[in-house]
């Protein structure tokens, strides 16, 4: 898990979520799962709006990020790689999530600025 600090696409204020990651080369990978349910989580709209105004903590390390979302195609692909790549019950979670919604799960690269 990492801390993910956004600023609010309403409120301009700061807000920190814990986020399951996987690593991509030199960036992460964060998926806007919200536990299936039928709409994004707040923080994917937070980083729709201020995608360079992001910041992560990963062990104690404070990170600002550029967030870039992948279109569909290839966050189909890069959702694979999170599966083929996380733990088992990390991949039982995902791929249970996916199955509770009919909207496409977004799948947003975290690189760091």
């Amino acid at each position: 898990m990492l801390a993910l600090t956004t600023i609010g696409a309403k409120t301009g204020l700061e807000r920190t979520n814990p986020v399951g990651y996987g690593v991509d080369g030199d960036g992460w990978l964060i998926t806007a799962s919200a536990a299936g349910a039928k709409n994004h989580p707040a923080w994917y709209y937070n980083l729709a709006a201020h995608p360079d105004r992001a910041v992560i903590e990963i062990g104690g390390e404070r990170i600002p990020v550029t967030a870039t979302q992948y279109e569909p195609e290839e966050a189909e692909r890069k959702f694979q790689e999170v599966i083929r790549t996380s733990s088992r019950m990390a991949r039982r979670t995902l791929l249970g999530y996916r199955a509770a919604t009919d909207r496409v799960i977004p799948i947003i690269r975290l690189t760091r600025r």
